[in-house]
């Protein structure tokens, strides 16, 4: 037993000394550092900027970006940054423009959604967003008002979250190749002498989201799913429906679980959707998710955009879709005749 028990000390003993040269390296990592606030965006800026940089995101992977309050570990960050890349759309990005411009006036910051149709309201109201041809087609909510997106931006005074805009941009293949290219932009305008190999990254990583964006709308057509319902417990997937013509309808209102008759009257339109899958934050609601799911005659899935891979978390949300309408297909289920009209005369 001897000889056992010294491998087995000696094999915790080797994997202690790892894991502190790993942290020992990650403390004495020397390389400048570029801010931004989500996963998703680290991931475009390390695929643009290389090993020249490293990129530290503010919002924890898997955090809800509506509610997350910046700390001093937010700050701490920030203290070494030469740029922080802001997509300008939720409080906490306000909050922190505020600290920067009072701590660290000399930081320079920069929109990375420059070019980007931002998404309004849709937060707020039973919303079915995603007509063709780059805008959103929504359902009246109670007030009988039509609320879909707008050309600015507005804050919502007095709001929780301080939303401006939909900040889920990275639900859109779109939108990230617009995101990359103006990143290659701000580090060209950074550090000026290596522009070429900014941009020749940047070019490359648009030709793949270019590629997924033509095979994502190619497999959404040939099954069918164009035109058809989503239902989103969180409205997190408005900018894909937008772009590739779904309708979603969302079941909570303003970050807020909907009310009982409220809740009622939105699995009613559902119902009368057919739809086509049911998408839930991951690690939220996953019962309730399911369950009405099961109500609806279709299947949940979670989806998570605030992390890594955020192509291949799109990606999933596709295949989703894409089953559920062949399984409709193959029960013989139609689009209902209105979404059907609407979409084809816009």
């Amino acid at each position: 037993m001897r000889p056992l028990v010294f491998l087995r000390v000696a094999a915790a003993l080797w994997l202690l000394l790892a894991a502190a040269s790993c942290g020992s390296r990650k403390e004495s990592d020397t390389r400048p550092v570029i801010a931004v606030s989500f996963e998703s965006q680290k991931e475009i800026v390390e695929r643009i900027a290389g090993d020249e940089y490293r990129v530290v995101a503010l919002l924890p992977p898997g955090s809800d970006p509506e509610m997350f309050d910046p700390d001093m570990r937010v700050m701490k960050a920030l203290e070494k940054a030469e740029i922080y890349l802001t997509t300008s759309t939720l409080g906490f990005e306000q909050q922190v423009g505020e600290r920067i411009r009072a701590n660290y006036p000399s930081l320079k910051v920069t929109d990375l959604t420059t070019g980007i149709d931002i998404l309004m309201h849709t937060h707020e109201l039973a919303s079915a967003s995603g007509a063709p041809g780059g805008h959103s087609g929504c359902m009246e909510d109670a007030d009988g008002h039509d609320h879909g997106h707008d050309h600015g931006r507005e804050e919502r005074h007095g709001a929780s979250s301080h939303q401006v805009g939909d900040p889920h941009l990275m639900s859109s293949l779109r939108n990230a190749e617009t995101v990359a290219r103006n990143v290659a932009e701000a580090l060209s305008a950074l550090n000026p002498a290596n522009a070429a190999e900014y941009y020749a990254r940047c070019s490359a990583l648009a030709a793949e989201l270019h590629r997924d964006d033509l095979l994502t709308d190619s497999l959404l057509t040939v099954s069918g799913a164009k035109g058809g319902m989503i239902v989103v417990m969180h409205p997190s997937l408005s900018y894909y429906a937008r772009d590739y013509g779904i309708l979603q309808l969302p079941l909570e209102t303003d970050g807020k679980e909907a009310t009982p008759r409220q809740l009622e009257q939105r699995l009613r339109l559902a119902a009368d959707g057919h739809p086509l899958a049911l998408f839930y934050e991951a690690g939220h609601s996953e019962r309730q998710a399911r369950e009405i799911a099961r109500s609806l005659g279709t299947q949940a899935y979670p989806v998570m955009l605030n992390g890594s891979d955020f192509i291949g978390r799109i990606n999933d949300v596709t295949h989703a879709i894409a089953k559920g309408a062949t399984q409709q297909a193959a029960a013989g289920k139609s689009l209902p005749a209105a979404s059907a009209t609407s979409n084809q005369d816009k």
